[in-house]
């Protein structure tokens, strides 16, 4: 019985951990302006990372991608580039 009470606390404390963030995260987001410094410098660390994580898949994947040549995941980065650009900056037609 002590190990279920111990797992509720732990949900309770996850649950309020979650929630306080979101009531945070709507409390001030009336406040933050939308082309402000703030949000371009998040804008520029998600790139980042987003471009970090693409990079590392072309160069250094895991899994069953590592049985790919490099090769063939470059011309497939070519492509989807070339569609991307060809389709009006489309990502889901780039990322298909």
């Amino acid at each position: 019985m002590a190990g279920e009470s111990y797992l509720w606390i732990l949900v309770a404390l996850g649950f309020l951990a979650t929630y306080a963030l979101r009531i945070g995260g709507v409390l001030i987001a009336g406040r933050i302006h939308p082309d402000g410094a703030a949000i371009r410098w998040i804008n520029a660390v998600a790139v980042a990372i987003a471009a970090g994580l693409g990079v590392r898949v072309i160069v250094s994947p895991g899994g069953a991608l590592a049985d790919t040549p490099t090769l063939f995941r470059l011309v497939s980065l070519a492509i989807a580039f070339v569609i991307f650009f060809g389709f009006r900056r489309n990502v889901l037609l780039g990322m298909a």
